[in-house]
Formats: C-alpha cells, structure tokens, sequence
C-alpha cells in the first residue's frame, strides 16, 4: 500500500503500530495465535478492498 514512498517512514510507522497493537491485544488476553489470525483476515479485506477499487 505505502510501498511508493522511497524513504520507508510509512512502513515503518505501520510495523509499529502492528507491533504495539498485538502486544495491547496480548495483554489483554489474545493468544499470539488469535492476533495472527485478526492480522490474516485484515489484511486479507484490505487486499480484497484495494483489488476492486477503480483505477
């Protein structure tokens, strides 16, 4: 999605704030199993989401 910006930033921001979400979602009582999973299906909807967008 951000891949077009060459310095990075948004993939970095992203990567953080995936990774403070799965560890808020850990501690409140998810299993790493059931953050991979909610991970899987977001991303699996944004994919679908941006394959039918009109380009």
């Amino acid at each position: 999605m951000e891949a077009h910006r060459p310095d990075g930033e948004p993939a970095a921001v992203s990567l953080f704030l995936m990774t403070m979400t799965a560890l808020v979602l850990h501690r409140q009582g998810w299993s790493w199993e059931e953050i991979r999973a909610a991970f899987d299906a977001l991303a699996a909807a944004v994919t679908l989401w941006l394959t039918t967008q009109d380009k």
